[in-house]
């Protein structure tokens, strides 16, 4: 059964529930408004977590923010996040963990831009509220007193906090198979330039024979050099475009493909002589 205002009030008064930046401003008639105190950005410079006062959510982007209450969770309550109406209708979708019985921690929520402008976030702003259930008995082992408690305390941001390597490793699993579907479009993307590349030279080399042989402009010995120049470029190009966009492969088959090619103007160069 949810708690009301002068329940949450009198238990505050009593160092529960919300034990550091309580404001009796923000209890509502069965919760408590929740307030930023910063926002947890990725820094790519130094690969590490940074704390902002604000932040320009752009569209589809996800950030967590750190709350400036900290909670202290009575054994015989849960608290139980759950989104404003006026946030929600900004365009924010904000979504947290129930805290548990025994807890003591920052809340950290996360904060997603769901809408299609850019919106700033910033210290202070009421983000979430969160509403406390009381529980009908006491758990035998809340939540300080188990030992995968990992985000127990957490005043400052800890990732993954104790699941660091479980996650890690899901993670690469899905870093894997991203690299895997890149690599695909990368592969199609490639074999779509070489095969417009060789239609585009087969018609080249048919209309230039055509013509050739049509109005005897070029001696055949000039059609074939001719020819062979145009194979030369296409088979180049062909090869860069492999190389900096297609398929990664061993070394050898570039070396092998291009002295092919080397091979192609050697001749042509034999033939013009």
């Amino acid at each position: 059964m949810y708690i009301v205002d002068k329940q949450i009030k009198e238990l505050c008064s009593q160092n529960k529930l919300i034990i550091e930046n309580y404001n009796p401003n923000n209890v509502g008639a069965v919760s408590y408004d929740l307030t930023i105190n910063h926002i947890v950005l990725f820094d790519e410079e130094s690969k590490s977590f940074k704390n902002n006062e604000s932040c320009s959510l752009y569209p589809n982007k996800t950030v967590f923010v750190c709350t400036s209450e900290t909670l202290s969770i009575p054994n015989n309550f849960i608290g139980i996040i759950t989104e404003k109406t006026s946030v929600m209708r900004e365009g924010l979708l904000v979504s947290a963990p129930n805290y548990q019985p025994g807890i003591c921690s920052k809340c950290f929520i996360r904060v997603t831009n769901i809408s299609e402008h850019i919106i700033t976030i910033e210290k202070g702003k009421k983000i979430a509220q969160i509403l406390f259930d009381t529980l009908i008995e006491e758990p035998d082992l809340p939540y300080d007193k188990r030992l995968d408690s990992s985000f127990n305390k957490e005043f400052e941001y800890l990732g993954y906090g104790k699941y660091k390597n479980e996650y890690s490793k899901e993670i690469k699993k899905l870093n894997k198979i991203k690299e895997d579907i890149e690599s695909k479009v990368q592969s199609i993307y490639s074999n779509v330039l070489v095969f417009m590349g060789i239609i585009a030279t087969i018609f080249t080399i048919i209309t230039i024979n055509f013509e050739a042989f049509k109005d005897k402009i070029l001696s055949p010995k000039g059609v074939l050099s001719l020819n062979l120049t145009l194979a030369f470029i296409t088979s180049f190009l062909a090869g860069v475009i492999t190389l900096f966009i297609g398929k990664k492969r061993k070394w050898y088959f570039y070396v092998i493909y291009f002295l092919l090619v080397l091979s192609l103007f050697i001749i042509n160069l034999i033939i013009v002589q």
